[in-house]
């Protein structure tokens, strides 16, 4: 094809050197004629300038106007049909020509961009010739075989061990769309690199970089700055697009969508209660807390293992360490975090100094929410029953003085729940 494509431009060479000597000659032959009484011409133009200065209207100048806005029209009507056929013919059989030996030669997207540059010129052509579409032809049907062996490929980093690709999150942009573009010939597959990469929300909306090209390893990827609403499903996707002046050619097949998804709408309530007596199996703040958590639309599951109290208050300052050996890093994607400590126990005296079988105990109860993917701490809320405050516990023994606190604590602390539960249900929508 490419000698063909050169045997076209020399013999349009040929035509227009001879389209160009008539013309020439032509030209030459009306001068003379025009020009048969020098100095009248130069009496005109000193009359014509005179009147041009001072701005009187003649027949004359009037002329000259309106045949120079017919010839500026034309240019902005015709673009390319200011200039000659034979021209836009050879400017295209040149693009088309370096398209393909830049094809040749391994540079897939300069290639590219030559054949695109065709389709440009042709488009700005208001009446193209049969030639000019059948070059037009050639290079869209070249084109279209690049598609077709034009993969967007998503980085490895997107790929799991089975070699299937992977959902980001949108509340933790630890991975950003990476692609890699290859090309499949007959040779095998390339990279190709140098190529325009756009970047564009399909679905959700937000704030990244859109326009990348690729390395010399055919590697692109975008940075998204932040999603505009990180509880919906964002979908990113990167494709392959040439634009020449005010031309697009989109390769349609060569698109690659990346899937941020939010967490999904499950938490684990965890609770430590713990006395100056030990740790209850069995604690009072976990059913009034829950009866008030479950309002929400959430799927809630109850932490029921063996508990130690040295990994609980690590994860509870959202360790990821001890929160991945709690064994629910997988299965949920926040974690309801109470904590029912009496923390103070009191042995009450009679009037004379002396210990008497009283005690006076103060707790602090404690509700965290934790997202489990990076052990960010969303929320917290504490209150507190004390002797300052007037709402101490009290029992006949440390267990009873215990009992008697935390009960009461557990109610306080689901109040507070009520009243704060929008707030609460924000931090688990990861708004």
């Amino acid at each position: 094809m490419n000698k063909l494509i050169s045997a076209l431009i020399l013999i349009l060479l040929l035509f227009s050197c001879v389209s160009t000597d008539e013309k020439d000659n032509k030209e030459t032959t009306s001068e003379v004629e025009v020009i048969e009484n020098p100095t009248e011409v130069e009496t005109n133009e000193v009359e014509t300038n005179e009147v041009e200065t001072n701005e009187v209207e003649t027949n004359e100048v009037e002329t000259n106007e309106v045949e120079t806005n017919e010839v500026e029209t034309n240019e902005v009507e015709t673009n390319e049909a200011s200039e000659p056929e034979s021209a836009i013919i050879l400017k295209m059989l040149s693009y088309l020509d370096n398209g393909l030996n830049k094809i040749s030669e391994g540079s897939i997207s300069e290639g590219i961009k030559q054949l695109v540059s065709v389709l440009a010129v042709k488009e700005n052509i208001i009446e193209p010739s049969e030639e000019a579409e059948e070059i037009a032809l050639w290079a869209e049907t070249k084109l279209e075989k690049l598609g077709a062996a034009i993969s967007i490929e998503a980085d490895t980093m997107w790929m799991d061990a089975n070699m299937s690709q992977i959902t980001g999150s949108t509340v933790e942009l630890s991975i950003q769309p990476n692609i890699i573009l290859t090309i499949t010939l007959e040779t095998g597959k390339s990279l190709i690199s140098n190529a325009p990469i756009y970047f564009e929300f399909v679905q959700g909306a937000g704030t990244l970089n859109n326009y990348v090209i690729t390395n010399s390893y055919g590697q692109a990827g975008c940075s998204i700055i932040e999603f505009q609403n990180p509880a919906e499903e964002n979908i990113v996707r990167a494709y392959l697009e040439y634009r020449v002046d005010s031309y697009t050619y989109n390769f349609n097949s060569a698109v690659r969508d990346f899937v941020y998804v939010p967490p999904a709408h499950t938490a684990a309530i965890v609770v430590l209660e713990k006395s100056v007596v030990g740790i209850s199996n069995d604690p009072l703040i976990l059913d009034p807390v829950y009866n008030e958590l479950k309002q929400i639309d959430y799927e809630f599951s109850i932490y029921n293992s063996v508990l130690n109290e040295e990994g609980f208050m690590l994860a509870f300052k959202g360790d990821m360490n001890a929160i991945r050996n709690l064994g629910l890093d997988t299965n949920v994607s926040y974690l309801i975090m109470l904590l029912n400590d009496c923390n103070n126990m009191i042995q009450m005296t009679n009037f004379s100094g002396d210990p008497i079988n009283a005690f006076m105990s103060e707790a602090k109860a404690t509700i965290r929410v934790i997202r489990v993917v990076d052990g960010t701490v969303l929320y917290q809320k504490a209150v507190e029953r004390n002797h300052d405050n007037g709402l101490h516990g009290q029992g006949n023994s440390k267990a009873a003085a215990a009992l008697n606190v935390q009960r009461e604590i557990a109610g306080d602390l689901a109040m507070d729940i009520r009243v704060n539960l929008r707030e609460i249900k924000e931090a688990l929508l990861g708004n």
